[in-house]
């Protein structure tokens, strides 16, 4: 399934179902074509390009396999451990950077 379409049916699945986890129900799944520059734009800067990691923030290779979109949206929302809150985004378009994420390193390399 492309990334578009990956990305588009977690984000209807996951935050379309209503539930408690605090995202509005009612989401713009454009924002799911957004999600790479979405994160050039809010988390680049520490995770690098390539989420390598730099000195400001680790590598996501290590840090997000295991983890569910909503726990990324979560951190980026809520901040964790030396990570701040990330204040700037809309909770929709955080959902939209934690499937992206999860989607591009949530699986290590085989």
């Amino acid at each position: 399934m492309p990334l578009r379409s990956a990305l588009t049916a977690a984000l209807c699945l996951v935050v379309g179902c209503g539930g408690d986890a605090g995202f509005d129900t009612d989401v713009d799944t454009d924002l799911t074509l957004q999600a790479p520059q979405l994160f050039d734009a809010h988390c680049a800067s520490c995770h690098g390009d390539d989420g390598r990691g730099s000195d400001s923030g680790p590598d996501l290779e290590d840090r997000v396999p295991g983890l569910a979109p909503l726990d990324i949206a979560r951190i980026i929302t809520e901040g964790d451990g030396r990570m701040r809150p990330v204040r700037d985004v809309t909770d929709d378009e955080a959902a939209a950077i934690s499937f992206y994420v999860v989607d591009t390193w949530g699986s290590p390399e085989e």
